[in-house]
């Protein structure tokens, strides 16, 4: 058993290595770098804002971490939000 550990330990040190870690950009600083071209149902999306009462949870806690799947299950956003962030995101 600490044969696993020991080789798992060793494919993680060098899967650091080989890939450096990209600092993950909060979704708020995100939003707010993107000024006047972001809608306000792709902002109010990422926020977590609730339609009927206030502000939520933020629901992505990082830009970079957003799959369609999970998006696509936001209340209220369809395939052109989905289109926007991706023009906006760029990838």
């Amino acid at each position: 058993m600490d044969a696993l550990i020991l080789i798992d330990q060793y494919h993680r040190q060098n899967a650091d290595a080989i890939i450096p870690a990209k600092p993950l950009t909060p979704i708020k600083a995100w939003i707010a770098l993107q000024g006047n071209n972001i809608s306000q149902r792709l902002t109010r999306a990422l926020i977590g804002y609730d339609y009927y009462g206030g502000p939520e949870s933020v629901p992505f806690p990082y830009m970079e971490t957003i799959t369609k799947v999970e998006f696509r299950r936001l209340r209220g956003v369809g395939g052109r939000t989905w289109a926007e962030f991706e023009e906006l995101r760029g990838y």
